[in-house]
């Protein structure tokens, strides 16, 4: 009896621990693995241009001497661009799949756009955030 009381006490105790974790960890700092592409998603539709397609609204936030943040809502599609047109380099997540892409188009070629995992996206979308905010190029 005594063992069933320490094991219920345990596991009390740990569940207490994950809720207070998952509580705070947003407070001290530690956030969500989309939380980047959500600021440059509120970015794009309180200050980009929209436009209508055949897949939704798209939102499209261009940034002097920096790039593109481009959000379509259909697809719910965000997208990070530095450079231009011509040469790119871009960070993108798709919320519907939850999957994440990293892009890269050079002069004269074509685009090339493949899959990464959150941790290498999260790391370039953070980087990109901070150069617009700061104003680096």
């Amino acid at each position: 009896m005594k063992n069933k009381d320490i094991i219920k006490n345990m596991f009390l105790a740990l569940t207490a621990t994950v809720i207070l974790l998952s509580l705070t960890t947003p407070a001290i700092g530690i956030d969500n693995p989309t939380e980047p592409f959500q600021k440059a998603k509120a970015l794009a539709l309180l200050k980009g241009d929209a436009t209508e397609s055949r897949s939704g609204k798209i939102y499209i936030l261009t940034i002097e001497q920096w790039g593109l943040i481009i959000y379509n809502t259909g697809k719910e599609d965000i997208w990070l661009r530095k450079g231009t047109s011509e040469e790119n380099a871009g960070i993108g997540y798709r919320a519907g799949s939850g999957k994440y892409f990293v892009s890269r188009k050079k002069k004269g070629s074509e685009e090339e756009v493949t899959t990464t995992n959150w941790s290498a996206a999260t790391k370039i979308a953070y980087k990109y955030l901070q150069e617009i905010e700061t104003g680096e190029r």
